[in-house]
């Protein structure tokens, strides 16, 4: 049986859009202006159950995750300064 594995060539540089393609199954970001060698490696790495991400856009991935978890981490002080909340209170 084969796998179909996606590659997404230019990516665009929403990183909610590449975030989206992450939870579809895609295992591949490359540019349109990186060569064709590169693609082929690439290509050769994801049959061999690797995965590639251009640096330009694990920089928009890293640069997402660290807003989110900012965001998660000012959720959690906000939650627990409630009244009655303790910070390990996980009893609900």
């Amino acid at each position: 049986m084969r796998t179909t594995l996606p590659v997404v060539v230019d990516a665009p540089d929403d990183p909610d859009i590449l975030i989206g393609y992450l939870e579809h199954g895609v295992v591949g970001y490359v540019l349109a202006s990186e060569s064709r060698d590169r693609l082929r490696e690439v290509v050769v790495g994801v049959t061999e159950g690797k995965g590639y991400i251009n640096p330009a856009i694990a920089t928009l991935l890293i640069d997402r995750y660290r807003a989110l978890r900012q965001r998660f981490r000012q959720h959690d002080r906000v939650e627990n300064d409630l009244p009655g909340r303790h910070a390990n209170d996980d009893s609900e």
